[in-house]
């Protein structure tokens, strides 16, 4: 009973994190954004944002639920962490040279050839995204409820503080002074993204210490079934 309890409590927190994440988001975030932004401009975003998170799908390549299955087998836990994440680092490596490689091309396509820096700052965070993933999946498998809530619930608390901070207290600054000189405050969009991409940037940090202390093993027959069940 004491077990099924602990569980239960394990999986309400997980449940609680992804909802508070969500509802934080689409409470002060989603309402903030269309009172700011034209509605061509919000389009925008929340175009470039559904492209995020389908690439984010391609390029995880449920790695986190293959993890999840073979890191579960005992004394295999760090094998399989450190197989996928060097997996996932490969990947993501390519995947940000492709897109700094073809910028332009792809902005084109995209209709954003004005724009090369929407698609890079966007690559940008799927590829820090897609770091996070496995850790992530390794604080669910040690049973980490807290830090696994802490983590994601702070990434979306700091993405409103740089939000708010690039769109409301920096277009007030003194345009002469030297944070104000940098500033650019015709780039709103490129914000947006610049504050994604710190807020994960944080967090991957935190999540650093999950990879710092893995055993650096690579094993290509694991991957492969890995590769399989994913």
């Amino acid at each position: 009973m004491t077990l099924l309890r602990k569980l239960a409590g394990e999986t309400a927190i997980y449940g609680i994190s992804s909802i508070l994440s969500r509802l934080l988001n689409y409470v002060i975030l989603t309402p903030y954004f269309t009172r700011v932004f034209l509605t061509e401009e919000y389009g925008n975003i929340s175009i470039l944002y559904t492209y995020a998170a389908i690439l984010m799908v391609l390029f995880t390549y449920r790695m986190e639920t293959a993890f999840f299955r073979f890191g579960s087998k005992e004394g295999e836990m760090d094998r399989a962490f450190s197989t996928a994440s060097f997996s996932l680092l490969g990947t993501t490596t390519f995947f940000c040279l492709l897109v700094g490689w073809f910028v332009q091309p792809i902005a084109g396509l995209l209709n954003y050839g004005d724009h090369p820096e929407y698609i890079l700052l966007v690559g940008g965070l799927i590829a820090l995204d897609a770091l996070a993933a496995i850790p992530f999946a390794r604080l669910r498998l040690e049973n980490r409820p807290i830090r696994f809530m802490v983590a994601k619930t702070g990434q979306i608390l700091l993405n409103i503080f740089f939000v708010y901070l690039f769109l409301e207290t920096l277009p007030n600054l003194d345009p002469q002074s030297w944070l104000g000189q940098w500033y650019d405050p015709e780039s709103r969009i490129s914000w947006v993204f610049v504050a994604n991409l710190l807020a994960s940037g944080l967090i991957l940090l935190l999540l650093l210490p999950v990879y710092l202390k893995i055993r650096l093993v690579f094993d290509p027959a694991l991957l492969r079934r890995m590769l399989i069940y994913a």
